[in-house]
């Protein structure tokens, strides 16, 4: 099984996840050598001027940002998800475009453009009895060959199917 970290997530956090925008917090884009507001140019190539983007206000989480900091610092790069799903709608919004994640930057920027994942978390405030939680995984370079859904019942695992039943792979019936 691989080892997962599991991050309690703040009632601010979720809140954040619900807005609109991609805004991340200032000490992130910092550390991460992101470009600040003040950085961009407009066609004039005055940079900071009047007609610029106006900053936006972002809350930030220091608490969670060094979970994730030392998790990324622990495996070099990690997988984020929450219980239910992965934010595998928004790889298009990180350098890799892939779910690998290097920085806590990669981490917010997949978390706060997915859908899947303002779903997930707003619909935990509806329902869920328990804390939502960020689970994060290792990275391990996996062919989708071996990506498998697995069914549990009553603590016991009652089925497997391939995650992409659509293809056919062959060198997996030499496994059977």
């Amino acid at each position: 099984a691989l080892k997962c970290t599991f991050l309690p997530v703040p009632q601010a956090f979720l809140d954040y996840l619900q807005t609109d925008g991609v805004a991340i917090p200032q000490s992130i884009t910092t550390q991460a050598g992101g470009v600040r507001d003040e950085d961009v140019s407009d066609d004039d190539g005055d940079a900071g001027s009047a007609s610029s983007s106006a900053a936006v206000e972002c809350p930030e989480f220091p608490e969670l940002q060094a979970a994730i900091a030392a998790c990324i610092a622990e495996h070099d790069a990690v997988f984020p998800r929450s219980d239910w799903s992965s934010p595998k709608d928004a790889s298009w919004i990180v350098p890799s475009q892939s779910l690998r994640c290097t920085t806590v930057e990669d981490v917010f920027l997949l978390l706060k453009a997915s859908t899947r994942m303002a779903y997930d978390f707003g619909e935990w405030l509806r329902v869920a009895e328990v804390p939502p939680v960020l689970a994060l995984r290792p990275w391990y370079p996996l062919h989708l060959s071996m990506e498998f859904r697995c069914f549990v019942s009553g603590s016991r695992l009652v089925g497997v199917s391939q995650r992409h039943c659509a293809e056919r792979w062959p060198h997996l019936d030499a496994l059977r």
